[in-house]
């Protein structure tokens, strides 16, 4: 901006003490190329802007059906408090944390999206030398888990699935089938928000569009000054001008590459870990404690949310290492 102001200043300067009056162009042409820079600059300021508020509405979606198998599940079994009952509460438990960690960590992780993607759930490959090495592996069913023990989201939903349809061990009363395919249809939507959101972290915003707009605003912003010299005498009123279209145009520039990863670290990002951990404490709530009225069930909700609202990161808070480490046990137990 300030550049773009000096820029005009220098331009009045060399007309009035040197006589450079043809340093100036006509500014009908230039109406033109500002047309098509506004253009693109809006036009990709709208779409990233548009896909944020779209994904964080898939993001809302997503930890609340999680959130709702595990009430359900909660709701459907609360007459039976048995112990094979209770275990199969810690079942879908389990399943159902280890789904929500894995989603969440490749949703957040840009390289991991893209594998998934392509279909392999495996350690981030940089050349092709380990591109080899990955098809070898694969090829002879060695291949490797992902990053930090975080499996493919698939097997885990078809776990979690399994777990689900396994109640008539475990429950003294099986759940009705209909309560069944409503549970069911739950983790399907939460799969479906999963995989639009995995497509919308591993897709890259077309770069012709940003290499055009970005050469385009380059040209226009530093020809506006020898296109508004010719119209306007006052340089310093044209110098705050410009300063002020450069301003604009360059700003819309920044929030947009700032939007465009929405799933990112920064603080304008989605704060996914956080969603994460309150969806965890909510699931284990669910499942932690029979409620025998919908008195005790309004009551641990209420407390529930207002100790969320709190201190979400408390000493308490939910530790995703302490899965893996129930994971053993409980397959231990089997």
């Amino acid at each position: 901006c300030s550049i773009n102001a000096i820029l005009t200043l220098a331009v009045y300067f060399l007309k009035e003490n040197y006589g450079l009056v043809g340093i100036s162009i006509n500014d009908k042409g230039h109406t033109f190329l500002s047309v098509l820079a506004a253009f693109l600059v809006i036009t990709r300021f709208t779409i990233i802007y548009n896909n944020v508020w779209s994904c964080r509405g898939i993001v809302n979606d997503m930890f609340h059906a999680a959130r709702r198998i595990s009430s359900k599940i909660a709701v459907f079994t609360k007459n039976d408090d048995g112990v094979n009952a209770q275990k199969y509460r810690d079942l879908i438990k389990l399943r159902l944390l280890e789904l929500v960690g894995s989603t969440t960590f490749i949703i957040t992780d840009h390289a991991m999206a893209v594998n998934i993607i392509e279909g392999v759930a495996l350690k981030k490959v940089k050349t092709e030398k380990q591109v080899k090495l990955r098809e070898k592996k694969l090829g002879s069913g060695e291949d490797e888990t992902m990053l930090n023990n975080v499996e493919d989201p698939m097997v885990l939903c078809l776990n979690l699935h399994a777990a689900i349809i396994s109640h008539a061990d475990y429950l003294s009363e099986p759940i009705h089938i209909l309560r069944e395919m409503n549970i069911a249809q739950q983790v399907n939507t939460y799969m479906a928000s999963y995989h639009s959101l995995v497509k919308a972290s591993s897709t890259p915003f077309p770069f012709p569009l940003v290499q055009m707009a970005f050469t385009l605003i380059d040209i226009w912003l530093y020809t506006l000054p020898f296109a508004l010299s010719s119209d306007i005498k006052n340089k310093f009123a044209c110098a705050a001008i410009i300063f002020f279209i450069t301003f604009g145009f360059r700003g819309l520039e920044a929030v947009a590459t700032e939007l465009q990863d929405p799933f990112g670290t920064d603080e304008n990002d989605f704060d996914m870990n956080k969603y994460r951990d309150d969806t965890a404490h909510g699931i284990s709530k669910d499942l932690e404690k029979r409620f025998t009225t919908l008195d005790d069930w309004a009551d641990h909700d209420n407390v529930g949310s207002a100790s969320s609202h709190r201190s979400s990161h408390r000493d308490s808070a939910f530790r995703w290492e302490n899965v893996f480490k129930y994971h053993n046990k409980f397959e231990s137990m089997e």
